[in-house]
């Protein structure tokens, strides 16, 4: 049923509705899911990493799609001590601008939400878009993207879903405190 229901998806115009959809929800669309899956079930190509590899890879040819959620897939299983070697060295420069920023965006909230050092690489000026990108084609969808957008997105005008690394649950150091944080901020405002 997964074949049969993955052709039909694989049929579709490019800009069908369905595609859309599955674009702004998952970021990318079912059929990257698929490729990446069928691609790990194979054992090939291996997860990039750390964040420098992502932009290695996409240098050389591979969609960006898929590295991303491998690599957070990669950055979730990282114990502490591992997670900066994740962020160094400095990713090279991309040709496309809002995927050169995005890695910027990256590697600066991966810091933040792990509390470690900011790299300076994700300050460079050429990680910073002058125009505003939505990673959704979807208009009804851009005044949330602005509002849950993380600081490190916002920054670089690059609006997303509030939880951009979704497919990797974030390490946390304690996750009851985090929740209980996470609800007074809630009910303060």
């Amino acid at each position: 049923m997964l074949a049969q229901t993955r052709q039909q998806f694989a049929n579709l115009p490019p800009h069908s509705i369905l595609k859309r959809v599955s674009q702004a929800v998952f970021g990318f669309g079912l059929d990257v899911i698929w490729a990446a899956r069928e691609t790990r079930s194979r054992g090939e190509p291996h997860a990039p990493s750390y964040l420098g590899e992502v932009a290695q890879r996409r240098n050389g040819g591979e969609e960006l799609g898929p590295l991303l959620p491998s690599f957070s897939i990669l950055s979730m299983a990282r114990s502490k001590q591992t997670r900066p070697a994740l962020l160094a060295p400095e990713p090279q420069h991309l040709p496309s601008a809002e995927e050169h920023a995005l890695l910027g965006a990256i590697g600066e909230h991966l810091a933040r939400r792990w509390n470690l050092i900011i790299p300076e690489w994700v300050n460079d000026p050429s990680r910073f878009l002058k125009r505003p990108y939505f990673t959704s084609p979807l208009e009804g969808f851009k005044a949330l993207l602005i509002a849950e957008s993380p600081l490190a997105f916002r920054r670089r005008l690059i609006f997303t879903e509030a939880e951009p690394l979704r497919r990797a649950t974030m390490p946390r150091e304690n996750p009851l405190q985090d929740s209980i944080a996470s609800s007074e901020g809630r009910s303060a405002g």
